[in-house]
């Protein structure tokens, strides 16, 4: 797929739950979710088809029982980080992850540090995105939109609907 026929593919995106349809289309092989929580967004990606997924989340309580189901029932290869993810992006290297999508703590502070940290580990020509570009979650947007404002290397953004909040995806130039 060329890089007109991948932008208009995700220009195409009208609600999250289309994300996957999208990434199989383009290819993408290698996925990493940073702030899995309950795992419903985990078991979207999964449809995709990756070779590989990653999930990354703190689990303050431990990782919940309905995630360790899904990753024990799934047909794709998952691996689950029990850790924060300023921790876990160094188990990868830089250009590793296809899509990485960010939905982790929502202060824009952590937001800006999970972008910085997570944005070399995806592949010129790759995705990054994330959730909840909202107003009410404010801090998200002004992280995103200082990265998108700040790097030369984002080629095409992009917001969708979703469940109760917008996700932002960009398009990491090759």
């Amino acid at each position: 797929m060329n890089r007109k026929e991948v932008i208009s593919s995700i220009r195409s995106i009208k609600h999250r739950c289309e994300i996957p349809i999208m990434l199989r289309a383009v290819g993408v092989k290698n996925i990493c979710e940073v702030g899995v929580d309950q795992g419903a967004n985990l078991k979207l990606l999964a449809t995709a088809d990756p070779k590989y997924l990653v999930g990354v989340d703190v689990w303050l309580n431990g990782i919940p029982k309905k995630v360790r189901k899904f990753v024990k029932n799934s047909k794709c290869k998952i691996r689950l980080l029990h850790m924060y993810s300023k921790k876990a992006h160094k188990y990868f290297g830089n250009e590793f992850f296809d899509y990485i999508y960010i939905d982790a703590n929502h202060k824009e502070k952590f937001v800006a540090q999970d972008i910085k940290m997570w944005w070399p580990k995806v592949k010129k020509g790759g995705i990054f995105a994330g959730h909840d570009f909202t107003t009410i979650n404010y801090g998200v947007k002004r992280a995103v939109r200082a990265f998108v404002k700040n790097n030369k290397l984002v080629e095409f953004f992009h917001v969708v609907s979703g469940d109760s909040a917008k996700s932002w995806i960009a398009l990491k130039r090759i």
